[in-house]
């Protein structure tokens, strides 16, 4: 990925300190999308009680599976954190294909859009696999380095027991990079009713992580 960020970004690739990079996966009955959300530095937020609010100078995805209606695409926004978004704010919403890569800046609110499992073609063995990567040119925190490399979070399966068994197959100087059109969108806010029947209202399914609206932003991510 370092060669693509010095193409597209490089001051970023020059001067970043840290790369901070994790996985997720979304088995076939995952197909809700993920939560809007910005990329910080999370010891501090936690640390500073909400206060202060560092995101990295670039952020990445890494699509490690194929398109499939089961999932939905990324949306990435222009909105910031603490920024107002006016007429409705635009975003960008780019679907995986294997091998692709998305970098865009680091403060953007982004997510997963949910999928469309009715749509898919029966049987297929369908998962979401990608890989991000969080390009930071201001100092955080890291952990020892271990070999192989471990996750932060204790448990939760034993697939980085195997990192240090994966060979290379070719070097990144064997894969050409293509620029691609992505598809925007705006506005991505609309306003809600007010006067809304209480037997359809549900509770929201993501807890604090859930942005119910514009004026909540703040709110959502730090209570």
């Amino acid at each position: 990925m370092r060669p693509t960020l010095e193409e597209l970004m490089p001051q970023v690739s020059q001067h970043f300190t840290v790369a901070e990079w994790w996985v997720h996966q979304r088995a076939g009955d995952q197909w809700h999308g993920h939560p809007l959300h910005f990329d910080t530095n999370e010891q501090l937020l936690r640390d500073s009680f909400g206060t202060s609010v560092e995101h990295p100078a670039v952020s990445s995805v890494v699509y490690l599976c194929q398109d499939t209606p089961r999932f939905g695409p990324t949306l990435v926004t222009d909105q910031r954190h603490g920024g107002a978004t006016l007429g409705g704010g635009s975003g960008a919403l780019v679907r995986p294909r294997m091998g692709r890569q998305l970098f865009f800046d680091g403060g953007y609110l982004h997510g997963v859009m949910p999928g469309k499992p009715w749509m898919e073609e029966p049987h297929h063995p369908g998962r979401r696999l990608t890989l991000m990567v969080g390009w930071w040119t201001t100092p955080i925190p890291t952990s020892p380095a271990t070999d192989p490399p471990r996750p932060l979070m204790e448990g939760g399966g034993r697939w980085h027991r195997e990192l240090g068994g994966a060979g290379v197959a070719a070097s990144a100087a064997a894969y050409a990079v293509e620029a691609v059109k992505i598809p925007s969108t705006s506005p991505i806010w609309t306003d809600v009713p007010g006067s809304v029947s209480s037997d359809i209202m549900v509770d929201p399914p993501y807890g604090r992580f859930f942005l119910r609206s514009r004026q909540q932003i703040d709110e959502d991510l730090f209570n």
